[in-house]
């Protein structure tokens, strides 16, 4: 009994120290997941962070975006104010003609009140046509790329 109590004992032993390790080495690693899920997400708000940086430098001044973007809606402004301008030079044209006719004698005939009337009411509509209507202005491309250099 001696011998296989010693060799129970040792069997025992080495069940301890082996059950000890793998508690050891189970506890080791659940320190190593908590870090690896806390370096994920470290990573995944770098990402974001990235993200956001590149969108802003694409809307910050003195990028080629926002350049482009400048001169893209400097375009759609100048088309605009030409398409404006063009109708108020309408309505200063209409308006000859209205008067052209007034002079031939377009109010006079059957109903002339009626004539008159329209009359006004183009006159009134060619007057709004050129009230305020934009001018657009030369822009000198020197100038231009200067006030963009001071605002950096």
């Amino acid at each position: 009994m001696g011998r296989n109590s010693a060799a129970m004992n040792r069997n025992l032993s080495l069940v301890l120290v082996a059950s000890a390790v793998v508690c050891g080495l189970a506890l080791a690693q659940a320190p190593q997941n908590k870090d690896a899920a806390q370096l994920a997400a470290l990573q995944k708000r770098v990402d974001a962070l990235e993200a956001s940086v590149a969108e802003l430098k694409k809307a910050t001044p003195g990028t080629a975006d926002f350049a482009a973007g400048i001169d893209k809606d400097r375009k759609v402004i100048d088309h605009i104010v030409k398409y404006t301008a063009a109708q108020a030079a309408a309505a200063v044209k209409l308006q000859a003609v209205l008067e052209d006719s007034r002079e031939k004698g377009f109010t006079f005939g059957i109903n002339p009140d009626s004539r008159i009337v329209m009359l006004q009411g183009f006159q009134d509509f060619t007057d709004t046509l050129k009230t305020d209507a934009p001018k657009p202005e030369p822009v000198d491309p020197k100038a231009a790329g200067a006030k963009n250099n001071s605002q950096r």
